[in-house]
């Protein structure tokens, strides 16, 4: 590594002592669906702050309105959004509405395994994967058990929201998958990563092979 390099003619420097320089940063998880989901933010307002320039949108969308979220927010960004599909045919429309007591997956008629598949493989450009949000009381494991067959036959990974039980996460666990992702699963409730000594939680660790 070069102790000092001098610019030539016509470079413009600038003055980045006591910062750093990297390359832009990836948000893995969060929800910008912005025209269809309450809970979302602008990542392209976001993105010069953060210095994030690709953002994956966690399931704020599902087969109903994945085309409203790609013609309306991604395809117009400045910044590069990839997405995973909600299960839910509704996506996360109904989270966050005020007086609106009713959760994505509280009706399995809303779990739709074909068109989930559909609208995945006409836009395997943007969408990696298929999410479930495995919510304080879920009503059943349905949402559960189709997205696996989603993401089985699409070939895709599996994104799974957890929080405190139930479902317990030990529930949650024979429906995943190497190559899966579990999210929030630091959220402090009794199903968390880590219990109240700030220990790895059993149901989390690999279980050891006999000998």
């Amino acid at each position: 590594m070069a102790a000092d390099l001098a610019p030539e003619a016509g470079e413009h420097v600038l003055g980045i002592h006591g910062k750093l320089l990297v390359p832009g940063l990836v948000d893995f998880h969060l929800h910008c669906f912005r025209q269809g989901q309450v809970l979302s933010i602008d990542a392209e307002e976001l993105a010069p702050r953060a210095g994030t320039t690709t953002f994956v949108d966690g399931g704020s969308s599902g087969s109903m309105n994945f085309q409203a979220f790609r013609e309306h927010v991604i395809e117009p960004a400045g910044v590069r959004i990839l997405a995973f599909l909600n299960i839910s045919a509704i996506g996360l429309a109904s989270v966050g509405a005020t007086g609106v007591a009713f959760a994505e997956n509280d009706d399995d008629r809303l779990l739709d395994i074909a068109s989930a598949i559909e609208v995945i493989e006409k836009n395997r450009d943007i969408i990696v994967g298929v999410k479930v949000r495995a919510y304080t009381g879920l009503c059943s494991l349905a949402a559960l058990t189709r997205g696996r067959e989603v993401a089985d036959r699409t070939r895709s990974p599996m994104m799974v929201h957890i929080a405190s039980g139930p479902p317990r996460f030990d529930e949650v666990l024979p429906h995943l998958r190497a190559g899966d992702i579990v999210t929030h699963i630091y959220h402090g409730g009794e199903d968390s990563l880590v219990d109240a000594q700030g220990h790895v939680r059993g149901v989390f660790r690999k279980p050891k092979r006999a000998a």
